[in-house]
């Protein structure tokens, strides 16, 4: 189509005018363009896999910053892009947060996790379960298909 549009022409040997072939690669232009066709058709909301930050680990007070931060390092370990939320703001200020930045997994660590050892895990969609941390980490790779 090119060659057409540019209404590009050669001169062969010969002396006669004809349309040349022009082949075109893009290779980092092409991969650019899928990212930006996957942010639009997801709203920004990457697949779990792909997105920048796949975990915000959020302490309910900061009685429990200690055991959020074990937390995030034992999802870092298991090769996890995550985040520790200690900002003073309520905790579903901080949940709209992480929802608004397309953070697909917001894991909340309260007085009763820290006593069992487990996280509660809110999905994107909204679907919460309290998991000890090496079953969340099991889930998490599970779910990881880069993994």
């Amino acid at each position: 189509m090119l060659p057409e549009k540019l209404d590009a022409e050669v001169v062969k040997a010969s002396g006669a005018r004809v349309r040349p072939v022009m082949i075109h690669q893009a290779v980092l232009g092409s991969i650019e363009r899928f990212m930006a066709i996957l942010v639009e058709h997801h709203r920004g909301n990457l697949p779990f896999w792909v997105a920048p930050e796949q975990i915000v680990v959020a302490p309910v007070s900061s009685g429990q910053l200690e055991y959020a931060r074990a937390a995030a390092e034992r999802f870092h370990t298991a090769g996890f892009r995550c985040l520790i939320d200690e900002a003073n703001e309520t905790l579903s200020r901080r949940i709209v947060a992480a929802h608004n930045k397309g953070i697909p997994i917001f894991t909340t660590v309260g007085p009763k996790e820290v006593s069992a050892g487990t996280v509660t895990i809110r999905e994107r969609g909204g679907v919460r379960s309290t998991r000890s941390l090496s079953d969340a980490t099991d889930w998490l790779k599970a779910i990881n298909p880069s993994e």
